[in-house]
């Protein structure tokens, strides 16, 4: 991936020109205006909105921050999220698959750390809402 600037309409415009690549192996999506049928993309916009809410929640509690001084009980309840998270993750990305059995059977074995790596990629090339670029 080229570097960033310190222009973000720069970075942008290179994002889109080069969009990041799918780790090897991983399963293929598709973009958010392909998924069909429209209820399967309805649905699936609609987990994503719950996981968006639930990641600002996560956020907000300060669980991606240090967590030395919380509880024990603290710590596993946000552990649990986390978990949480990536499930919803597997489901989102199942519901965007190309072939959802093979999404899932990747899924299921994947780290935490590939599913997420997948996820960011999905995210940075198909953004809610956009239609892609056209060439003329």
């Amino acid at each position: 991936m080229p570097e960033k600037t310190i222009d973000p309409v720069v970075d942008a415009i290179d994002e889109e020109a080069n969009p990041p690549e799918y780790p090897a192996g991983s399963p293929l999506l598709h973009t958010i205006a392909e998924i069909r049928p429209r209820s399967r993309r309805a649905q699936f916009k609609r987990l994503l909105a719950d996981f968006l809410e639930k990641q600002a929640a996560v956020n907000l509690l300060g669980l991606a921050t240090d967590t030395e001084d919380m509880e024990q009980a603290a710590k596993v309840r946000s552990w649990a999220e986390m978990d949480e998270l990536y499930q919803q993750m597997a489901e989102l990305m199942e519901l965007a698959a190309k072939n959802p059995t093979h999404c899932v059977e990747w899924t299921d074995n994947a780290t935490d750390e590939a599913l997420l790596a997948v996820f960011q990629v999905f995210m940075r090339r198909a953004q809610p809402g956009e239609a892609p670029s056209s060439t003329s």
